[in-house]
């Protein structure tokens, strides 16, 4: 897409632009203990830690939002224009870009890059009325068939599991909120995302919610 996005020649339209993709590894970033860690091993090709991987997360899950939306904005704007109707971008993040998620830190740094790339984007727009908006899409635990395989590992049978949404009710959220224009869409409600985001910044809440979270995903009890 972005090949046909650079030509000189293009005057397509495009009225709605999705942006869905993503790779993730998931398990602790660092050896199991201080004599691992020390080892020289550490940052080698095929752990969770390979620096090669966190290159390629940001590659993926970053940048090529930013370069898509940008070389959109022309196909966009002309769709707009034409149509008489605003133009939109939706931008599918994940509950790691706005809360502390244990066993993915590089996601989850990733994710909240791409919060703060969009929100002062969408400002931009605002500025230059421009006919496009701009929905970030905070998306939960989905049904789909990596998660439910990755559950039924042993290893992570420890985990509590998430009522999980159905992937053609996060696309209807998706694009319903997105043709609405609204700047941050929760989806499923029922996984309370929308509640944990606006409680985290309080600092009792912040570490509640923090070692929850990471009980629930396998790691160490420090409640009690």
């Amino acid at each position: 897409m972005s090949e046909v996005l650079r030509l000189d020649n293009f005057e397509g339209e495009l009225d709605t632009l999705v942006l869905n993709h993503a790779i993730q590894r998931w398990g602790w970033y660092l050896p199991e203990n201080d004599t691992e860690i020390m080892k020289d091993s550490i940052g080698k090709l095929g752990k969770v830690w390979d620096f090669e991987f966190v290159e390629a997360s940001v590659r993926v899950n970053l940048v090529s939002y930013m370069s898509l939306s940008v070389l959109s904005m022309p196909a966009l704007i002309r769709a707009a224009r034409r149509n008489g109707k605003t133009s939109h971008i939706i931008a599918t993040s994940s509950g790691a870009g706005k809360v502390a998620v244990p066993k993915a830190p590089v996601y989850a740094g990733v994710k909240h890059a791409l919060h703060g790339f969009f929100d002062s984007l969408r400002l931009e727009l605002e500025h230059k009325e421009l006919p496009v908006t701009l929905t970030t899409a905070i998306v939960g635990q989905v049904e789909t068939e990596r998660l439910v395989s990755l559950f039924n590992k042993s290893e992570h049978s420890n985990q509590i599991k998430m009522p999980q949404a159905h992937p053609a009710q996060i696309a209807m959220d998706l694009l319903r909120g997105g043709e609405a224009g609204i700047e941050e869409v929760y989806t499923p409600l029922s996984q309370g995302l929308h509640v944990v985001a606006i409680l985290r910044p309080v600092k009792i809440f912040r570490w509640l919610l923090d070692r929850i979270a990471l009980i629930a995903l396998g790691g160490r009890n420090l409640l009690w």
